[in-house]
């Protein structure tokens, strides 16, 4: 993933997505150091309203801006990590 990089989901995809962060267990205590993170905003179809969510994509690989850190889904770290 390079910096700055943008990748826009499909309706489809992005609420696919959205439903594994929430169905994610909650994260586990950790206290590894993340060196690759990656951030976006969740907006509605219509593009209004936004939510900023951060993902960790090693240490303690967790998810935050939903409520609770989560666990990040896979399903994530791959979209995430392959976005050019």
């Amino acid at each position: 993933m390079v910096a700055g990089t943008r990748t826009v989901l499909d309706r489809g995809s992005s609420a696919g997505l959205v439903r594994s962060i929430v169905d994610a267990p909650l994260a586990p205590a950790c206290n590894l150091f993340s060196t690759r993170v990656a951030s976006t905003e969740l907006v509605r179809p219509d593009g209004s309203g936004s939510t900023p969510v951060s993902f960790e994509l090693d240490g303690c690989r967790r998810v935050a801006g939903l409520g609770d850190y989560r666990v990040t889904p896979p399903a994530a770290l791959t979209a995430l990590s392959s976005a050019s």
